[in-house]
């Protein structure tokens, strides 16, 4: 499941809920969270206008084996 959302910043977020571990995750999560940033900008627009885009992931498996904790990336 996920949803796309926009803040009053105008801050992109990606938020999934994943409950089976995926092989690939990690590449399709980056891809996910990487589409929300490129296409924030328009034909002519700086890349000053880009803003914050973070990736929420919710999962029910550990996703580094052997380190259970949580891990930060945000573009922006």
């Amino acid at each position: 499941m996920d949803i796309k959302a926009v803040d009053q910043k105008g801050q992109h977020y990606n938020i999934e809920l994943q409950v089976q571990p995926e092989e690939f995750y990690i590449p399709r999560s980056l891809y996910y969270v990487s589409g929300l940033y490129v296409k924030q900008l328009n034909k002519g627009e700086g890349y000053d206008c880009l803003r914050l885009t973070i990736g929420i992931s919710i999962l029910d498996f550990e996703l580094f084996k052997g380190h259970p904790a949580t891990y930060i990336l945000s573009f922006g």
